[in-house]
């Protein structure tokens, strides 16, 4: 079956990233790392504003899955150490 038209979307709030990014610190504890997985820009919802989302959240580190995404996010970024990472590498 063929479909004309269809259209997908997704609508992301970055404020929406950044309060359950601050709601896991609060499981988790404070002095607990958390890693917010950004890869794939950010699974299609754009990784750069994903990422800073997420770090205002309370974010420690970020996945990417590759030096080239990290490298997208060191150059997108204020010079943060945590706005680069590739894998589950500590930057």
């Amino acid at each position: 079956m063929t479909q004309h038209g269809a259209t997908k979307w997704a609508d992301v709030d970055p404020l929406a990233i950044t309060h359950n990014t601050k709601l896991v610190k609060q499981l988790v504890g404070e002095t607990t790392a958390v890693m917010a997985v950004v890869k794939a820009d950010g699974y299609g919802h754009g990784a750069v504003p994903s990422a800073r989302a997420a770090i205002a959240g309370g974010a420690t580190w970020l996945a990417v899955s590759s030096v080239t995404e990290g490298i997208e996010l060191r150059r997108a970024g204020r010079g943060d150490r945590r706005e680069t990472g590739a894998d589950a590498l500590r930057p």
